[in-house]
């Protein structure tokens, strides 16, 4: 995988109104730590951000991080805080790793095809849109295929049956199911009322109503 260069400058510890003011520059407060790297407080820029993150790889970018006036460091993302409403960014975390140390990842799974069983009247379920991988840096695929147009009523497909690339391992339990299809359920027919039995118990509540008028004429001769 590529390592794609992402540049960034100390900052010292800021206050809230000074962090504000870093965003309306179009600046993210960003730290990084990790293997033989102090942690330190940085700034990148919101369309470096914007850049690297719009590769295939996604939040899975192998980055080089470029501190000015340290020189570079291979990271990749550990977290990236946004607004849960307007979604910009509020921190970033970067980690430093070592590009002869597998680490765990999580890829999505990019399925293909349609599954056989759904022309015959099945019904496809998803489970599963990523699973977790381990393996070195520079091999983290950016999607994993998943072929499913073999998959027929009543089959589906586990985490053991996917094609991993060479020299990774998985992590996911091999059993947990990724897709199915499945045999649609019916909603049961609502029963008819019983209109014999209501019919029924409404003639002879009208035939008590007229013997009880009668009883009362009779009375009142």
């Amino acid at each position: 995988m590529e390592r794609i260069e992402i540049k960034a400058s100390t900052r010292g510890k800021t206050k809230k109104s000074e962090r504000n003011r870093l965003r309306k520059e179009g600046k993210v407060p960003a730290v990084v730590y990790g293997r033989e790297l102090d942690s330190r407080s940085l700034v990148v820029s919101v369309k470096d951000l914007n850049r690297v993150l719009n590769t295939k790889a996604g939040e899975n970018v192998l980055l080089q991080l470029n501190i000015e006036g340290e020189g570079n460091h291979p990271v990749m993302f550990n977290e990236i805080q946004r607004d849960p409403i307007k979604e910009y960014f509020l921190h970033v975390d970067f980690y430093a790793i070592d590009l002869k140390e597998k680490l765990e990842v999580s890829v999505p799974l990019n399925i293909v095809g349609e599954p056989k069983g759904t022309e015959e009247g099945g019904v496809a379920q998803y489970q599963m849109r990523e699973i977790e991988l381990s393996c070195l840096p520079t091999n983290i695929p950016d999607s994993i295929d998943v072929d499913v147009s073999e998959v027929d009523i009543n089959e589906s497909l586990s985490a053991r049956d996917l094609p991993l690339p060479e020299g990774s391992e998985l992590v996911t339990d091999p059993d947990e199911t990724i897709m199915s299809v499945v045999v649609p359920t019916e909603e049961p027919a609502e029963e008819p009322e019983e209109e014999g039995e209501e019919g029924e118990e409404g003639e002879e509540l009208k035939e008590g109503e007229e013997a009880q008028e009668e009883s009362e004429e009779e009375s009142e001769e």
